[in-house]
């Protein structure tokens, strides 16, 4: 009787031994399923932000190009603004600050005086006593320049020759900052001289009663004749 006990005791505890045996099997697989689909869930998650950052990386990668494209134009478009400013200041300044060239006048190149050149003043002897007086210009002769001849009327100063329908040499003297071309042969009925006066040069031996529209911040060109001590002074337009 008592070995069926004993008997009935051990398969009992054998059939109670392989419950636990699958619940522990059970909890075991469960836990590493669970274990399996975090991991996995987690490394899910590190491939999304991985990719994230990959894209993100690949936009602010973009965005900074852009930017330095755009910085890179607008430098480039800085630059040629600045270049067109900078010419077209160096061409206004040399506009205005071009200056008689007396080595090419004496040669007879006149592109240093290139340009609208217009009569401001004149004086002449009327021959009533007082001797030669300024008077306020009709602007109404003109002095015509290109690159190898200067023209008043007919009287033309061309290379070393001066021609009022007779050619004649002609001397250059330079003084006092002014440059003066006169007759190599001053016995003559009538004799001529032009006169040089660059900005910033006030014209001498004129008299004292210089007319205020002689600018002697231009340029000036002036064409006496002992005729009557005509004498025409012309003002460039250009400085």
């Amino acid at each position: 009787m008592a070995n069926k006990k004993c008997r009935k005791s051990m398969l009992d505890y054998l059939s109670l031994s392989k419950h636990m045996a699958i619940a522990v099997t059970t909890i075991v697989v469960t836990a590493n399923l669970a274990a399996c689909s975090n991991s996995q869930s987690k490394q899910q998650s590190s491939n999304k932000t991985r990719v994230t950052s990959s894209k993100n990386k690949s936009s602010h990668k973009s965005s900074v190009k852009q930017k330095s494209n755009q910085e890179s134009d607008n430098a480039a478009n800085s630059q040629t603004s600045s270049k067109n400013n900078v010419s077209e200041s160096a061409s206004k300044a040399e506009s205005t600050t071009k200056q008689m060239d007396f080595s090419q006048i004496q040669q007879g190149n006149y592109a240093s005086l290139l340009g609208n050149w217009q009569e401001v003043a004149i004086s002449g002897n009327h021959h009533d006593g007082t001797g030669s007086r300024w008077e306020e210009s009709q602007g109404t002769d003109t002095l015509e320049i290109t690159k190898d001849k200067l023209a008043n009327g007919s009287l033309t100063l061309q290379g070393n020759s001066l021609n009022d329908g007779t050619a004649r040499p002609v001397t250059f003297t330079q003084k006092d900052g002014y440059l003066n071309a006169n007759l190599a042969d001053q016995s003559v009925a009538v004799n001529y001289a032009i006169y040089f006066y660059p900005k910033g040069i006030a014209m001498s031996g004129f008299g004292d009663d210089v007319p205020a529209s002689i600018d002697n911040s231009k340029n000036r060109i002036v064409i006496w004749t002992s005729n009557n001590s005509y004498t025409e002074v012309f003002q460039s337009q250009d400085n």
